[in-house]
């Protein structure tokens, strides 16, 4: 009987000793892809990958930089990867598979939120997603992973996949990381019947839970289970048996709670993997079973991010001219990963308004403060941006203020210069440093008298009069040179490098001027 219907035989049983053999061809096979799994190891990956590019950089050239910069720096690149593990954390809990004929997706949706309510926390309920509303792996490159992951997360299509050549394979190799799984019987189609019959071998009847409506008897309900695995009704134990009675209140409180009661009671083992392998080389050959580097989570993310950073490069390669191109792109991406976000934030809301209405039944916790906490976090950056916005000049505005005060700084030196000219009839050698030292003396300037001062990142130094004198506004000494026609003093400019186009030059003219190799 068991051969007839697809079932291993009691003679495949015994060609099926090399248990060691069979198991490692499931691991050479490898889950289910999970798109929002790839989501969150990408989002892992390019927060690592921007703080060592950008960040880490900036915070090493200068050991000087203030608390409140490597603050800021935080606040600007933390709160977004943050909001996305507290939405994307779901993805990493125990997997609880829904199994059910692709058609009744949409129909399903609420019965698949009573399911998630009565699981809880602890488990995720997923499934595979039809092949028709599969994102194609081209359009998963240019588009990236986290445009995929966001509109998978909460999918009423659910969101695990795989080829058509493997997917049973894959699916069972899912299954050694599952709890139990859902098996709704109200539709089933050819596919169905041999995803419950791998499931049936692999998790075992006391790890399954079939899903009924009330227009049918118990009697009916086992023949249907017995008919789908090819056995006579007799045969089967005891099993998990979940009716939907209908959409009255009482009736989802029932339902849920009934849901709740069952999955609490799955026992932890069950089943026999070995039986279940057998079967599905039976559909599957061996050799199709292996899954490539590309079609595994880390490996989609990876691919994309080496494609979205070779993208921005010959972007930037291409478009060099346009200076506003990089910034309007950076704009565009954000936005819209805030609108992905908000869409996924929005299904996510809609889970914890069911699980409001039934956590008296179920004793769970809703997620509420999650969603809210990560809404909140995802915020952050965005007014971060419209701040940006606001001022687009404000950075240049404080370069030009502070080169300004550099100048004016140049001029009062200068005033020194000519007193001391007055006095000796020239500007001093760089021999007579020392007189002219004595001069400023003279004149009540001081190497013991405090003077307070703000450098280029606002923080506080405490120097003499004299320090004051030399120092330019960015920290280095101002350098002074005697010209045949009188002096030059030089300040290295916001560089601080000697010598480029930034620099300030004051002469005996009273002209304050760029400088580069001056």
């Amino acid at each position: 009987m068991l051969a007839l219907i697809g079932m291993p035989n009691d003679g495949e049983l015994m060609q099926s000793s090399l248990t060691l053999e069979r198991v490692k061809a499931l691991k050479k096979c490898g889950p289910l892809s999970d798109p929002v799994k790839a989501l969150s190891v990408w989002m892992l990956l390019s927060t690592l990958a921007v703080v060592a590019v950008f960040v880490v950089p900036d915070l090493l050239s200068d050991k000087n930089i203030p608390f409140i910069i490597v603050c800021i720096l935080s606040i600007s690149v933390l709160p977004m990867p943050l909001a996305m593990w507290l939405l994307l954390k779901e993805a990493w809990k125990q997997p609880v598979f829904y199994l059910r004929a692709f058609r009744s997706d949409i129909d399903s949706a609420y019965l698949r939120g009573l399911l998630k309510a009565s699981l809880g926390p602890q488990y995720r309920l997923c499934g595979i997603r039809p092949p028709r509303a599969k994102v194609s792996w081209w359009m998963r490159l240019m588009f990236s992973a986290w445009a995929t992951g966001f509109k998978y997360l909460g999918s009423p299509r659910l969101e695990l996949e795989a080829g058509n050549h493997n997917w049973m394979a894959r699916l069972l190799a899912s299954y050694a990381s599952a709890r139990f799984v859902f098996i709704d019987m109200r539709d089933i189609t050819v596919h169905v019947e041999d995803e419950i019959r791998l499931s049936y071998l692999a998790m075992g009847a006391e790890r399954c839970i079939f899903i009924f409506d009330n227009a049918s008897t118990e009697t009916e309900r086992r023949a249907l289970v017995a008919g789908a695995l090819g056995q006579m009704a007799s045969q089967l134990p005891e099993l998990n048996i979940l009716v939907y009675c209908g959409d009255s209140e009482d009736d989802l409180r029932a339902f849920v709670k009934e849901a709740s009661l069952l999955a609490s009671r799955i026992p932890e083992e069950a089943g026999n993997l070995d039986m279940a392998i057998v079967f599905a080389q039976q559909r599957i050959a061996p050799e199709r079973w292996s899954t490539r580097f590309l079609e595994t989570d880390l490996g989609q993310a990876i691919a994309s991010i080496i494609v979205s950073w070779a993208v921005v490069y010959i972007m930037a390669k291409l478009f060099a001219a346009w200076s506003w191109l990089p910034q309007a792109s950076n704009y565009l991406f954000t936005a819209a990963v805030v609108v992905l976000f908000f869409s996924a934030s929005n299904r996510a809301m809609y889970q914890v308004q069911i699980n409001s209405e039934f956590s008296r039944v179920t004793g769970f916790p809703t997620g509420r403060m999650r969603i809210i906490c990560a809404r909140f976090l995802v915020v952050i950056p965005v007014v971060l941006l419209f701040v940006q916005l606001a001022m687009p000049n404000y950075g240049p505005a404080i370069k030009q203020m502070q080169i300004s005060e550099e100048g004016s700084h140049l001029k009062y030196f200068s005033l020194y210069l000519h007193m001391y000219k007055e006095e000796t009839n020239s500007f001093p050698e760089a021999s007579e440093w020392d007189s002219f030292l004595k001069f400023l003396s003279k004149l009540g300037l001081t190497s013991s008298r405090p003077y307070t001062i703000r450098d280029a990142s606002g923080k506080e130094q405490h120097v003499s009069e004299l320090e004051y004198l030399w120092v330019d506004r960015w920290g280095p000494r101002i350098q002074y040179e005697k010209t045949q026609t009188g002096f030059r003093l030089r300040s290295y400019g916001p560089d601080r490098i000697p010598k480029t186009d930034d620099d300030l030059i004051f002469d005996e003219t009273g002209q304050v001027s760029k400088g580069g190799n001056k």
